[in-house]
């Protein structure tokens, strides 16, 4: 019955919550989770203000807790395998696939 409740909750906040791509400091916590899945580094190539990053040695890193970092893990791995079936829609994949770590966490 908990499992059913839990996966009934998540379902209905996927289905009702925003669906807007990762914005500010938390397009920098998921550039970073992409960073660290793809390339094994926490380091930034990212524009933006200075306030969202710490700067050491001319290289930019994210100034947010790792474990917001972490977990976002699960939703960008969900991106990455969906991505790969053919005549998969990217643009909504990415919004959609970036809030699935917080829908349950909820």
């Amino acid at each position: 019955m908990k499992l059913r409740l839990f996966c009934l909750l998540a379902c209905l906040y996927m289905l009702v919550a925003s669906r807007a791509e990762p914005w500010a400091d938390s397009r920098v916590m998921y550039e970073t989770t992409r960073a660290l899945v793809d390339r094994g580094t926490l380091e930034l190539n990212l524009p933006g203000p200075d306030f969202f990053f710490v700067i050491r040695d001319g290289k930019r890193y994210a100034v947010n807790a790792p474990g917001n970092i972490v977990a976002l893990m699960p939703g960008y791995i969900l991106f990455k395998a969906l991505s790969r079936v053919r005549g998969a829609p990217l643009p909504l994949l990415y919004p959609l696939t970036s809030h699935v770590p917080s829908a349950l966490l909820m």
